[in-house]
């Protein structure tokens, strides 16, 4: 007998009276309602066998009877641990690997920036400067950007992440003689030499030329699928070859409403 993966729902917002008023989902109830049913009936099969001259089926039925009476009293029992208890009253981004996603979105529906959101930050790879990089600090709270070709031509570079660059530009502002604020920051291994312009600042070495993309059309299911195994904080969605948008990857889920967002 194959028993589904039971809920509880959640009715308080107070860590303290969490874990004491959870109240148990409908699969909960379906769960118990059929392991009472499994009980009767192995109960029955077993008084049957006992003038059956078979002994191993005596002694495997009685510990089916055993299991059954003991999943009982764990259902019974059972509460979130404490762990658990603070990822969902703190509404943090997990993704249970036991749960089956049900949707049929795909990750054009889900990723952000939204349609009427304003357009990704991203850094170009050979024409901004020092002081517009440091602009998108003051102005962006990212963890990390995209590196595109350039503004007409938004196809995908690289990614780097917010703390390697900032700390490469104060590191280069520090130590190297020359870079100023506008000096043009360089995400490509050609770097032209015009003795007129400030000194530039090479930053290929931070940059990951490999970065897990997918296209706008991959199935969400796939997408948490990569977000699970891979322990994944972002991915990139791309159409076509070109940078499209960002996704932040912090997915939510509420059991309550089986709901998916993403942040």
């Amino acid at each position: 007998m194959q028993l589904k993966e039971i809920d509880y729902n959640r009715n308080s917002t107070s860590l303290s009276s969490y874990t004491s008023s959870t109240v148990a989902g409908d699969e909960v109830y379906t769960a118990l309602w059929m392991l009472f049913l499994g009980l009767l009936f192995k109960g029955l099969i077993t008084i049957f066998t006992f003038g059956i001259k078979v002994p191993s089926g005596l002694f495997i039925l009685s510990m089916a009877v055993g299991a059954i009476v003991g999943r009982i009293v764990g259902i019974g029992m059972e509460q979130l641990v404490v762990y658990d208890a603070h990822i969902a009253l703190n509404g943090y981004p997990y993704l249970d690997s036991k749960k089956e996603f049900t949707h049929t979105t795909i990750a054009a529906d889900v990723m952000r920036p939204r349609r009427n959101d304003p357009p990704l930050c991203v850094i170009t790879q050979d024409s901004m400067t020092v002081e517009e990089v440091e602009a998108i600090f003051r102005d962006t709270s990212h963890n990390g950007f995209p590196v595109v070709l350039s503004s007409e031509s938004q196809y995908l570079v690289g990614f780097v992440l917010r703390r390697d660059l900032m700390l490469a530009i104060a590191n280069a502002r520090k130590n190297q003689e020359g870079v100023v604020s506008n000096s043009i920051v360089y995400f490509s291994s050609q770097v032209p030499n015009n003795p007129n312009d400030p000194a530039p600042l090479k930053l290929r070495k931070i940059l990951d030329m490999a970065p897990i993309t997918i296209t706008d059309q991959t199935p969400m299911e796939t997408v948490v699928e990569m977000f699970r195994k891979l322990g994944l904080r972002q991915t990139l969605v791309t159409h076509n070859g070109n940078r499209q948008l960002y996704n932040k990857g912090k997915f939510y889920f509420k059991q309550e409403k089986k709901r998916l967002s993403v942040g």
